[in-house]
């Protein structure tokens, strides 16, 4: 395959970065320093590349390169010190950018007859909470614009990476559609209960099964699907907090937060194994009767 020429691997460099930063509570302000940050660390990638580097080395380099303008654009050392994805906010003197989740009510369940406070407007007016069925219907709605939100930008980030990775021009819309839809399920199974690494191994598994179906209607690879499809579930930012936790010494959240990572690796591995030699002895079979 030819390709894709360096401005648009630029472009979906810039686009997979920050597209991620809003699919993990970033902010829209996080995602423009994403699109600086995802073109610098591509092109030391290329750059490091053209010397045949190890890629132990070039991605070694490039992360810490990525890590030290993701510290620069830090509004505070406060913030810096309290870059927590868990918490709800970080306020402290000096600090005029507080860093907000995007998305808190993301942590309620469907049906509860609660609303958060970014959702209810009237706490704002201090008349206290909707209640009743319009509290129940606005939490829904708010619910269901979340899940379109993490599909679009789900799959708009897996067209980043199609364009990094040289996929197929033809079968981009639909691995972005993939990945898209293994994103949603993910974060739906989070909403609903599910254990991290249950949801992804359910959200692997659509995303193996809509691989080998897309595989089979555009005649491509299934890799050709998976990889774009299965990115947006990898846990790198567990790895992460891993090392800083371990930097921080603080062993026994490095090691919950090390173990929660091997358990999502190892279901997304999983589920992708399972799925294949499932679709296999089902294909087999189909041919067999015929």
């Amino acid at each position: 395959l030819k390709p894709f020429k360096l401005p648009m691997q630029l472009f979906g460099a810039a686009l997979a970065s920050s597209l991620f930063c809003l699919l993990f509570g970033g902010t829209l302000k996080d995602a423009v320093v994403g699109i600086f940050v995802g073109i610098i660390s591509y092109l030391c990638s290329i750059f490091l590349g053209k010397y045949k580097i190890s890629y132990f080395i070039v991605d070694f380099f490039c992360c810490g390169v990525a890590t030290f303008l993701a510290l620069l654009s830090a509004p505070c050392r406060q913030c810096r010190l309290h870059n927590n994805r868990n918490s709800h906010a970080v306020r402290s003197r000096g600090c005029h950018n507080q860093c907000l989740t995007r998305f808190p009510h993301r942590r309620h369940v469907i049906g509860r007859r609660q609303v958060d406070r970014s959702v209810c407007h009237s706490h704002s007016v201090g008349t206290g909470c909707r209640s009743g069925v319009e509290t129940l219907v606005v939490h829904r709605r708010y619910f269901l614009m979340n899940f379109l939100f993490s599909f679009i930008v789900g799959a708009l980030s897996c067209v980043g990476f199609c364009l990094i990775i040289n996929c197929p021009r033809r079968s981009i819309v639909a691995a972005s559609i993939v990945g898209g839809l293994g994103w949603t399920t993910y974060q739906y199974l989070l909403a609903t209960g599910s254990t991290k690494a249950m949801s992804a191994f359910i959200a692997s598994c659509l995303v193996a099964l809509l691989s080998d179906f897309s595989s089979r209607k555009f005649k491509e690879s299934a890799i050709v699907f998976i990889i774009p499809g299965i990115l947006p579930l990898v846990p790198g930012a567990g790895m992460y907090y891993t090392m800083r936790e371990l930097i921080n010494s603080n062993y026994d959240k490095a090691a919950a937060t090390a173990q929660t990572t091997f358990f999502i690796a190892g279901a997304i591995a999983l589920a992708l194994l399972m799925m294949g030699s499932f679709i296999k002895v089902i294909t087999s079979i189909i041919h067999k009767i015929k």
